[in-house]
């Protein structure tokens, strides 16, 4: 057999060690000393703009911060105000219902009284009232003159305030408001 040549491990090894000495010298040249002083040069101007960025970004975010903030405030404010206008409304909306009823309720009041100014007698039937602040018919309303006559003074009371009317001190001005207040002319007695 013939003998193949065997690789020289030693030499190989002096020779790894030149390669490396030499590339270690590779520093001294000019132009790779150059190279490294303009990557150094480079890394330090990247290093400031990224400050520089960092720095404006800050400021940026610090200042979009407060306008967000302020503009929360003031969205705050407005959202208070906002709830002030609707609580308003909605009281405005109540009185215009409070009122809608009421005149819908003197309407037909003044309907009833116009009817019951033609009762003369005391079998006679009179129209119901309704009460002024609810417009429902008035409970326990007289349904002849000879009843409304002969109603006790509480439900006189009553039927005063129910009809918005001011309850006088004397039973006589009771008797003779809630009479009027339904539409029966003075001076109609029980006959």
């Amino acid at each position: 057999m013939d003998q193949h040549q065997q690789p020289d491990f030693a030499a190989a090894a002096r020779a790894l060690e030149v390669v490396v000495d030499n590339v270690k010298l590779c520093s001294n040249i000019p132009a790779v000393d150059n190279g490294a002083a303009i990557g150094r040069m480079i890394d330090a101007r990247m290093d400031a703009l990224d400050a520089r960025m960092n720095a404006r970004m800050d400021a940026m975010m610090e200042f979009l911060e407060k306008k967000l903030g302020s503009f929360e405030q003031k969205l705050g404010s407005f959202e208070q105000k906002l709830g002030s206008i609707e609580q308003k409304l909605g009281s405005i909306e109540q009185k215009l219902d409070g009122m809608d009823c009421k005149f819908s309720t003197l309407d037909k009041n003044s309907r009833a009284r116009a009817i019951n100014s033609a009762v003369i007698r005391p079998s006679m039937e009179l129209v119901p009232m309704y009460n002024i602040w609810t417009g429902d018919e008035i409970t326990g309303c007289p349904a002849t003159l000879r009843a409304l006559d002969e109603l006790p003074v509480s439900e006189l009371s009553r039927l005063l305030r129910e009809l918005g009317e001011t309850v006088p001190r004397a039973e006589r001005d009771e008797r003779r408001l809630v009479k009027q207040a339904f539409g029966i002319i003075n001076g109609q007695q029980l006959l």
